[in-house]
């Protein structure tokens, strides 16, 4: 057997920086403008699979100027998205409390959406109160 050389690699660790506001961060997949990198060659946000679905819709469906249960649905996609990212970075960086001010904010206004919509439309979490059969599925086609 040759003798040869191991290859360690380094990945460095993330350090707290500011964040992408929440409609950009959906946009662009995370809220850390420095984990922000090509994706599948993609040069922008709007080539992404996400900006690329949006952009498809007609003008009438666009996300940005839907009705007020898709801008419902919308809000409580992008505050769930952030949440979900700033969960990923605490598992990571426990000693870190820099995000958790911005997470008790998020998921306060996440349960004050998802009470909202469920009080105007129907339930989308099993905490919610409601009657789960009014109202259209979403595999019926709402929201699509």
């Amino acid at each position: 057997m040759e003798n040869k050389n191991l290859a360690i690699a380094s990945v460095p660790i993330q350090q707290w920086e500011r964040l992408y506001d929440e409609n950009t961060a959906l946009l662009n997949g995370t809220v850390f403008p420095c984990l922000n990198m090509p994706f599948y060659a993609a040069e922008s946000a709007a080539e992404t699979p996400l900006g690329s679905a949006i952009s498809a819709l007609p003008q009438s469906e666009n996300l940005s100027s839907g009705n007020e249960q898709t801008q419902l649905l919308l809000q409580i996609m992008t505050v769930s998205f952030v949440l979900d990212d700033l969960r990923l970075y605490m598992d990571t960086h426990p000693a870190d409390t820099a995000p958790a001010d911005i997470k008790k904010e998020l998921v306060t206004k996440r349960k004050q959406l998802l009470s909202q919509f469920a009080q105007n439309h129907y339930p989308l979490t099993p905490d919610c109160e409601g009657c789960w059969q009014e109202g259209p599925m979403p595999w019926e086609g709402v929201c699509c």
